[in-house]
């Protein structure tokens, strides 16, 4: 409810089914209509509703859920006979199916999701059995925790504590005069003004900043209002009231006395007046541009016409305006059609497409349709600058307007589908001027190609393995790179061309027909990423970028060869930022950077205050809470002032906590010095941003941020891999000098020279320390001295994530047919990246196999099977075996190496 959603292709996929138990749903409501003592229709009604809900909430349509939820609230009151009127409870339920599917046309349309556009129907759904009516602030609800430089004063201008009640006192009797005297005679503007210097005197003196806020949207709202940007109507007269219930809290409680939850409600409701306002106004346009309003909510005229979307103009409306329009407009060009033939005008054809242009002008403006009556009109005067013109040349005046009549004729069919919002108007682009609805549907067709493509690569890749040297993947793949390039997608390009290179790699040599090399396991995943990523691409779906990123983590260090199988160098591929990072400080407000610097320092402070708290206690939820809002604040603080390096790291660190606090990933040790690394670089990172020396460079932050996604997949690291990109004093904060490693040129980790005197210390140290615990639980050094720290983190790591696998395979073997979940699919993951840190046999293969079988069941919708109960129990007696000789320190006892 936050945000207006991204479009869903899903929708198109099931609207079919959807649009028929909407059928069935009215000729329910209509059998009940006709016999209300017949439960059983409505009954019906509501078990389809329901499976509508959730449909609508697997979708992540959150209006549509919206909806369907009060309907079947309506329904249940009906058939519990609580509703106030069954006639009115009826009538309702019939309007919102009507409603409905306009909505489903309005999002297959590609339109954002606005719950707003449905809150007529909610309230008259709400009101056939008396509950509250939502008001629009309901459903509207902008990021507060923004930069406000009007909030910047002096903490000299606060109030001591000792006179903060008098000061109250006093302040209230002044804003109830002031508003009193307002409400008496509303039509004298001037009456706002003693209201807002009760605003600008709170904002300016409180120390409280959700108070101090409130207060300064409330005069910025009255401004508007005094500048007739704002509507003056009963729910604002009522907010002006409340900001007195906020003032009696703060009389009896001090500043702390008015609950948070009740001033961001009362912001955010004064907010959807600055969002709703008149263009013109400094003061609504200020509150519109720093709380970001606009990508919350469309303009006045938007949400008219997106309304009328939902209430009558629906798909069905705008297809007959469509026929109606070819059909005019084909009359036009048969006749041009005739004249650029025959070299002659026929004057009562033209008067007839004259004739017809204007009347379909007329009819789009008398159906509220401007952009299309306006494109329309504009082709009458160049038809009737072209009469009695024969020349038939190139630059011949009929050809230019057949190509105005072609444009127009395009830009209404999209105006149409769009079911009635504008058309962006072309942008040159120095080679050829299409208009944008036209590029996307260029590009459409070329991703449909390319979709094509790559099954036809998948296909000649499985007759490869199959033995059929003569199948080419690498005309298929190299097709794709080139589109990708065409359609401005240079990191989708380079990564497939790596993939063909890759491919070329791994099936050079000749294998048995059927059989895997092991190293397509990860060309499998590239391959469905690339597919993923296609495919999003063309559904226009918001979060497809990050399969490039799984792409590029699948083939990163594989080997790469040409199509003839001759080695070739490994290339490195660098993702290109969404967004180019302005160079701090050029291009940031100095005000601003003043602003963002104190309030930097002054979260950076608690950030570290919190992060020690917390890792000295991780069960402190709440200092873990307040750890993950300093990263928030510094990341939306950082991308409003242009401090993007700032602001995308702090991103980075913000989704490990999310994930970490969600349960999707389990606190390690890694974790915990990544977030120390993290904020010990943020000071190094303000230098880099006022231009001062930083020994922190650009690598040294990707590589960081690089951990922190490596973190966000569930796997563990090693942090001392960091040690060549980061400084040895950032460093020294999570790793002492002997625990310091250095990469080679291939890649190998070498000890430090004090690393090595300390470890060539302790295996000559002589073993004088005995103990009288058995020889197998004693502490040995084993498998090529593995460090004991270590593998105390991979032995619980093995534990944690054997038994819910264990509790799978005990669900097979009751007979049950126990759901695969992601959880699952993660605890296989995270297996194979522990065992193959410390490999001894293929059990971090098995752990792979077992990862893909769990992955191909979790999206293909399948479960397992009684089939699986055998493998599945041999995996995990393996791995079992392995955290035995773990534990015991003794010498694996069984084959390792064995392929299971």
């Amino acid at each position: 409810m936050l945000e207006r959603s991204h479009f869903n292709p899903a929708v198109s996929w099931v609207r079919e089914d959807l649009d028929d138990c909407l059928e069935t749903v009215r000729e329910h409501l209509e059998a009940y209509a006709r016999k209300t003592d017949d439960s059983a229709p409505l009954e019906a009604v509501l078990a389809i509703l329901e499976r509508l809900k959730l449909t609508f909430r697997v979708m992540d349509q959150e209006g549509a859920t919206m909806l369907s939820e009060e309907m079947i609230a309506t329904g249940r009151h009906m058939l519990n006979g609580n509703s106030t009127s069954i006639e009115e409870s009826l009538n309702a339920l019939t309007d919102a199916i009507v409603v409905l599917p306009s909505y489903l046309d309005r999002l297959q349309a590609g339109h954002e999701d606005l719950p707003i556009l449905l809150l007529p129907t909610l309230n008259e759904l709400r009101a056939t059995h008396d509950e509250s009516l939502l008001s629009e602030g309901t459903l509207f609800a902008p990021e507060l925790d923004v930069i406000v430089r009007e909030l910047s004063g002096s903490e000299a201008d606060h109030i001591a504590s000792s006179d903060f009640p008098s000061f109250a006192k006093q302040v209230r009797g002044q804003y109830q005069a002031a508003l009193l005297g307002w409400l008496q005679e509303q039509s004298k503007d001037a009456l706002i003004e003693p209201m807002q210097a009760v605003c600008q005197m709170l904002y300016t003196r409180l120390r409280r900043n959700e108070l101090r806020r409130l207060w300064w949207i409330a005069d910025r709202v009255m401004q508007g209002l005094r500048e007739r940007a704002v509507d003056n109507d009963l729910p604002l007269r009522r907010l002006f009231a409340r900001l007195d219930l906020i003032l009696k809290a703060m009389v009896d409680g001090v500043e702390d006395g008015p609950a948070s939850d009740t001033i961001t409600a009362l912001s955010r409701s004064l907010l959807f007046y600055a969002a709703q306002a008149r263009p013109g106004s400094t003061a609504t346009d200020t509150l519109r541009e720093r709380f970001s309003l606009d990508r919350l909510i469309p303009d006045r005229e938007a949400l008219l016409r997106a309304r009328g979307a939902v209430t009558g103009r629906d798909a069905e409306l705008f297809a007959s305006i469509g026929d109606a329009v070819r059909e005019e407009l084909t009359q036009v060009k048969d006749t041009l059609d005739m004249e650029l033939r025959t070299g002659r005008v026929d004057l009562d054809q033209r008067r007839q497409s004259k004739t017809s242009l204007r009347q379909l002008s007329d009819t789009l403006n008398m159906l509220n349709l401007p952009v299309a009556a306006k494109a329309v009109e504009d082709l009458l005067p160049a038809l009737e600058a072209t009469d009695g013109v024969t020349n038939m040349d190139l630059d011949s005046p009929l050809l230019v307007l057949a190509q105005k009549l072609l444009e127009v004729e395009s830009k209404l069919a999209t105006h149409i589908q769009l079911l009635g919002e504008p058309v962006q108007e072309a942008e040159s682009t120095g080679i050829i001027s299409l208009p944008p609805h036209e590029q996307r549907q260029v590009f459409g067709r070329m991703l449909d190609e390319c979709v094509s493509t790559l099954q036809e690569a998948q296909e000649a890749i499985r007759k490869r393995l199959d033995g059929d040297a003569d199948a080419d993947f690498s005309g298929s793949l190299q097709q794709i790179a080139g589109a990708m390039s065409v359609a401005t997608q240079p990191d989708a390009a380079r990564l497939t061309e790596k993939l063909e290179r890759a491919l070329n790699a791994a099936l050079a040599e000749p294998s048995d027909a059927g059989s895997v090399p092991g190293a397509l396991l990860p060309l499998a995943d590239a391959v469905a990423a690339l597919e993923l990523f296609l495919t999003g691409s063309r559904d226009d779906q918001g979060s497809h970028s990050r399969f490039l990123d799984i792409m590029a983590e699948r083939l990163d260090g594989l080997p790469e060869a040409g199509q003839e199988g001759e080695t070739l160098p490994e290339t490195e591929i660098e993702r290109a930022a969404a967004e180019p990072e302005p160079e701090a400080p050029d291009g940031i407000d100095p005000t601003m950077l003043g602003i963002f610097l104190d309030e930097f320092d002054s979260v950076h402070g608690q950030l570290e205050d919190q992060l020690f708290t917390w890792l000295d206690e991780v069960e402190n939820t709440k200092a873990l809470g307040e750890i993950r809002r300093a990263f928030h604040t510094l990341k939306g603080s950082g991308r409003m002032v242009g401090a993007a390096e700032i602001g995308d790291f702090a991103w980075r660190f913000e989704e490990v906590l999310n994930n970490l606090i969600d349960g999707r990933i389990a606190f390690s040790q890694p974790l915990s010095d990544a977030l120390t690394l993290a904020t010990g670089a943020l000071n190094s990172m303000r230098d880099r941003l006022v231009g001062e020396d930083s020994d922190l460079s650009e690598d040294g932050i990707n590589a960081l941020s690089g951990f922190a996604r490596q973190l966000n997949a569930g796997d563990k690291p090693d942090i001392r891999r960091l040690s060549g990109d980061l400084p040895e004093k950032l460093m020294a904060l999570v790793l002492s000098e002997s625990d310091v490693i250095v990469l080679t040129e291939d890649d190998t980790p070498t000890e430090t020279p004090k690393a090595g005197e300390a470890r060539a210390a302790a295996e000559s140290k002589p073993d004088a320390v005995k103990t009288d615990l058995p020889e197998p639980q004693a502490p040995v050094e084993t498998e090529a001295g593995q460090d004991t720290e270590l593998r105390g983190v991979v032995i619980a790591e093995i534990r944690d994530r054997i038994a819910p696998l264990a509790a799978f395979a005990d669900g097979l073997a009751g007979g049950d047919i126990p759901v695969v979940t992601s959880d699952l699919v993660r605890c296989a993951h995270t297996l194979a990246g522990t065992f193959a840190t410390m490999p001894l046999g293929e059990e971090s293969n098995v752990a792979r196999a077992l990862e893909a079988f769990l992955e191909r069941s979790l999206q293909g919708g399948m479960t397992a099977t009684a089939d699986a109960l055998e493998p599945l129990q041999t995996a995990l007696h393996r791995f079992r075996q392995r955290l035995y000789t773990l534990e015991s320190g003794n010498t694996a006892c069984y084959p390792q190496d064995d392929v299971a």
